[in-house]
């Protein structure tokens, strides 16, 4: 079993299965990649994927227990070239966080000059992405940190530490009827058109999922991609906003008001998750004791390795 081979496949699936781009990610060729893969499906005595005539289509049940050994193997091997870089070299180190956007914005960018007067000779990667992906990027070894809402699932490799929770509430005029209403419920909402975060974001899912469990389908008829759009959306016109709590500024928009909706929609919460077991530079855990006001590193490494 080579080294190569593993790389070909984590590249394959990490592209949607498309060999073409796995190859020009990787500086080989498609034909190179497709013998890698074969030599290892015939070395393990496992089909690894799901095929359509010539087409991979997806990972075989196999297969999919072993990317997950394999995406482990990888992170190792990016751990034992971070050892080398941090006692080798002082300086050119970067520290990568993947985060929603929400924990971007009210988690991380308070503390980032904090963290430049401990190290400023490291470079910060903040990557914006979607719950799922960036546990992904973490149990690979392709982020340090991530900062993750609105779990479906946690994943056994990797220590996840709570940060907080928000709420969502709805955003209307002061002229607006449901503003006259001492409470809220889901048939109220769906009289009216709504204005809200895009498919696929975090607060979005927690709505679909709340009108869902009540057999109710909300009336979204403006998908926004950020807070202050939703806010001068409402502005604008009379729809009724869903947003997070902490995006609205009551000073700064006079004419609006927000109502409660913690009967109807569930808190968001936020952890910050690490790969369980890995090797972290001082420098990461210098940012997490900033992130996690109160821990240290010997509390997250005895968590990070169940001591």
């Amino acid at each position: 079993m080579k080294l190569q081979q593993l790389q070909c496949l984590h590249e394959v699936v990490k592209q949607g299965m498309n060999m073409s781009v796995a190859a020009t990610t990787l500086y080989t060729s498609q034909p190179g990649i497709s013998k890698h893969l074969r030599d290892l499906e015939d070395e393990l005595g496992l089909q690894l994927f799901r095929r359509s005539g010539k087409r991979l289509v997806g990972l075989s049940e196999p297969g999919e227990k072993i990317l997950q050994v394999v995406e482990n193997v990888l992170a190792d091997i990016r751990a034992i070239k971070q050892i080398s870089t941090e006692y080798y070299k002082n300086s050119g180190n970067t520290l990568m966080i993947a985060a929603t956007r929400h924990a971007a914005t009210h988690r991380i960018l308070p503390i980032l000059n904090q963290y430049y007067q401990i190290q400023p000779n490291i470079a910060l990667e903040v990557q914006e992405d979607e719950p799922i992906k960036i546990a992904k990027l973490l149990a690979s070894g392709e982020t340090d940190i991530g900062i993750i809402s609105d779990l479906p699932d946690m994943r056994p490799d990797l220590v996840y530490f709570p940060l907080d929770s928000w709420q969502l509430v709805i955003l209307v005029k002061k002229t607006h009827p449901l503003n006259q209403k001492k409470r809220i419920e889901f048939k109220d909402l769906i009289e009216h058109p709504l204005s809200t975060y895009a498919r696929g974001t975090t607060s979005r899912n927690v709505i679909e999922n709340a009108f869902a469990e009540q057999d109710l389908s909300p009336r979204i008829i403006h998908s926004l991609s950020k807070s202050k759009l939703i806010i001068g959306d409402i502005k604008v016109g009379n729809n009724v906003g869903i947003i997070t709590e902490t995006e609205f500024v009551a000073e700064e928009h006079p004419e609006l008001t927000i109502i409660s909706a913690a009967h109807l929609f569930n808190p968001v919460r936020t952890w910050v998750a690490i790969r369980k077991n890995s090797y972290l530079r001082n420098y990461i855990y210098q940012f997490l004791e900033l992130l996690l006001p109160g821990s240290r590193r010997r509390d997250i490494e005895k968590q990070q390795h169940n001591l």
